[in-house]
C-alpha cells in the first residue's frame, strides 16, 4: 500500500502573486523490511567462507575488513530495511583483485548482498529452481 506524504514549500507563490505555504503531495514507496533471520544465516555463511580463506589470501582479509561493520550489524539484527547495491562494500575485490577464483566465497557474498537488498525476487527464485539451487 502506498502512503501519501506531503512536503511544505515555504513562500510558494500562487498564481495571484501572494506568498503562501503550499503542500505538495509525494508518493512514498513501501519500505521492504528484512528477513532478519535469513540475513543472519547468510552473514554466517559469508563469515565462514571468509574465515576459511583469509589466512591464505590477504585480499580475503581485505574483504573482511571492508564488510565487517556491515556483517556485525546484520548479525545483531540492526539492519531493518533494505540497502542499495552501491552501499555494500567489497564487490570490486572480486573483479579487480581476483577473488572470483573462490566460488564458495563469491556465492556467499552474492547471497549476503541479495539479502541486504531485500531478498530474492520471484524471478531469481524461479531461476534458482530451474538451475537446481532452490
Amino acid at each position: 500500500m502506498l502512503k501519501r506524504h506531503f512536503i511544505i514549500l515555504k513562500g510558494y507563490r500562487s498564481g495571484c502573486g501572494s506568498a503562501n505555504d503550499a503542500q505538495v503531495p509525494l508518493l512514498k514507496l513501501p519500505e521492504v523490511h528484512m528477513d532478519i533471520e535469513r540475513l543472519k544465516q547468510k552473514t554466517q555463511k559469508l563469515r565462514e567462507a571468509i574465515e576459511d580463506l583469509e589466512k591464505s589470501d590477504h585480499v580475503v582479509e581485505k574483504l573482511r575488513i571492508e564488510i565487517e561493520p556491515l556483517m556485525k550489524l546484520a548479525e545483531s539484527g540492526m539492519i531493518p530495511v533494505k540497502l542499495q547495491w552501491r552501499d555494500i562494500p567489497g564487490r570490486y575485490l572480486f573483479t579487480e583483485e581476483s577473488l572470483q577464483e573462490y566460488s564458495l566465497l563469491e556465492h556467499a557474498f552474492a547471497e549476503f548482498r541479495i539479502e541486504l537488498t531485500g531478498g530474492e525476487t520471484p524471478l531469481l527464485r524461479k531461476l534458482k529452481k530451474e538451475m537446481g539451487e532452490g
